[in-house]
């Protein structure tokens, strides 16, 4: 409720320093954000450093239920959504973007660990676009992907000989 007054009321300057004092109070409250509200309110505050840190703490325990791809899975998948968000209204957490970076590194290396150099190469190179190329260690992570992709082997023709017995002498070993 009190978010829904903030976004009626609030003047567009103070409506970020708002939903973040919100989130905080949310979280002071439920140190756990059990039900997620911290985490809107710092989406809405485009604080994608906190919203990520909530995450984290989701992730790790789905580690420990479901197994830990389970989580970084999740992670990924809320992390890439709010990037994409924030690009559609022009925002540009540099926070964020560094503490992004080593979860999408852990996810490639994951993939390709799992024998998908080929979808390692692939989430690589969008998570390389989407940060702009400028993390050293994403652009080195894509740059080893590629020497390492697997290139087909060129094809040998042969021909083929047909041996139909003429000229060679068969041999009976039964009687």
């Amino acid at each position: 409720e009190t978010l829904a007054v903030i976004t009626s009321y609030a003047e567009q300057g103070q409506f970020p320093a708002l939903c973040n004092a919100l989130g905080d109070r949310i979280l002071r409250a439920d140190p756990s954000d059990s039900n997620g509200s911290a985490v809107v309110c710092y989406m809405c505050a485009f604080n994608g450093a906190k919203a990520c840190e909530l995450w984290e703490r989701r992730a790790s325990e789905l580690a420990k239920s479901g197994g830990s791809d389970t989580g970084l899975q999740e992670l990924i998948e809320r992390i890439s959504v709010f990037q994409a968000a924030l690009r559609e209204v022009n925002q540009n957490d540099q926070v964020f973007q560094k503490r992004i970076v080593s979860h999408f590194t852990s996810h490639v290396t994951l993939l390709a660990e799992q024998g998908r150099p080929d979808l390692a190469l692939q989430c690589a190179k969008r998570f390389q676009i989407s940060l702009g190329g400028a993390d050293a260690e994403l652009n080195e992570m894509v740059n080893r992907l590629e020497a390492m992709a697997v290139r087909p082997a060129p094809v040998v023709h042969q021909q083929q000989q047909q041996n139909f017995g003429g000229g060679q002498q068969q041999q009976n070993f039964g009687g």
